[in-house]
């Protein structure tokens, strides 16, 4: 009788804690890429492929995807729509930071989106030493 009892205990203390451990196992997932993408955003930083305006946006949209979760995890469990929605932010949230990283707006080069003073930028891609895509008229 007590080997029966106690292969049930075990049965429901496993069970317990494997459904414990899938809400904490999707959050370390999302929290571990939270942390990748903000570590892509203060290498855009450093380098300069960011501007601190286009960083503060996607830092805005890191801590949106942040609340997200809070709200998806506040019950306990993260329901498979939920975990949908954030995954489809946190894709959405990757290639905004991509795209602003390759944009062609520096950090080193304030004017580029409007132009530039000389130069290789987004709106003029030419080389120093080569003739420009306009002509001045000044």
């Amino acid at each position: 009788m007590s080997k029966s009892i106690t292969t049930a205990l075990a049965a429901v203390a496993l069970t317990v804690a494997l459904a414990g451990a899938a809400v904490p196992a999707f959050a370390d997932r999302v929290d571990e890429r939270q942390a990748r993408q903000a570590e892509r955003i203060r290498d855009g930083l450093r380098n300069g492929s960011l501007t601190r305006e286009e960083a503060a946006r996607l830092k805005a949209e890191q801590d949106r995807i942040a609340a997200l979760e809070r709200h998806a995890e506040r019950d306990g469990r993260v329901t498979r729509e939920e975990r949908a929605r954030l995954e489809a932010e946190q894709n959405r949230a990757s290639r905004n930071i991509r795209a602003e990283k390759h944009d062609g707006e520096t950090r080193h080069n304030r004017w580029s989106r409007y132009g530039g003073w000389g130069g290789r930028n987004a709106n003029n891609d030419y080389g120093y030493g080569e003739r420009r895509w306009y002509s001045r008229w000044w």
